[in-house]
């Protein structure tokens, strides 16, 4: 891809919506950083220490892969118009109390700890994993284990952002049983919801 190419951000030194954020596709780990430049530091380290080469142009693939999840008020040289933009913070919030609300009126029924760890390890790299900044420093992951349990923690909070394909905080959906989750489309063969659908219906006809 030539200079030209490559969509901008308008400015560099504003915080966008969910953060300095970027899923490497080489590694398939999120790297996170608290301004541009350290977001593209860190994945230059995360590179080099996967012994991975990086290409010409790496500062700018990244700046445009960002570019792809913003609206256009924060890019320039926009390539291609967007099929969706990123999930907004309050979209999440309001998604995820209308859900929790309902799993509380259902019974709060969860599944075995063991399981929800097993999810929250496949949804940390799905790219439907929609980051929104940091969960905990902004004591949001703490606001929805009041709900859960705190005992509930599976280690992979900080990696866990919205669901882009329910809308809702991923790091809620996995304690919850298959019928307490929405049923929506374009689940990702990834995602656990598909398998374990799959499985019930499996059950269901034997």
């Amino acid at each position: 891809m030539k200079d030209k190419e490559y969509e901008r951000l308008k400015d560099p030194c504003l915080h966008p919506p969910g953060g300095w954020v970027w899923r490497d596709p080489e590694t398939t780990k999120v790297v996170v950083g608290g301004h541009f430049r350290a977001l593209v530091d860190m994945a230059i380290r995360s590179r080099n220490f996967n012994k991975i080469d990086i290409p010409q142009g790496f500062e700018h693939i990244i700046e445009h892969d960002i570019c792809r999840r913003l609206s256009d008020r924060f890019v320039t040289n926009r390539t291609s118009k967007l099929d969706k933009e990123i999930l907004s913070r309050h979209q999440v919030d309001t998604k995820t109390d209308t859900l929790l609300r309902a799993w509380v009126k259902a019974g709060r029924r969860l599944v075995t700890h063991e399981k929800s760890k097993e999810r929250s390890a496949i949804c940390q790299h799905c790219t439907r994993n929609a980051k929104l900044g940091c969960l905990s420093c902004k004591g949001i992951d703490r606001y929805l284990l009041n709900w859960l349990g705190h005992n509930r923690r599976t280690g992979y909070e900080d990696l866990l952002g919205g669901c882009d394909v329910t809308g809702c905080y991923a790091m809620v959906m996995v304690h919850l049983k298959l019928d307490d989750i929405p049923l929506v489309g374009g689940t990702p063969d990834i995602c656990w919801r598909k398998k374990e659908l799959m499985e019930a219906a499996d059950e269901r006809h034997e």
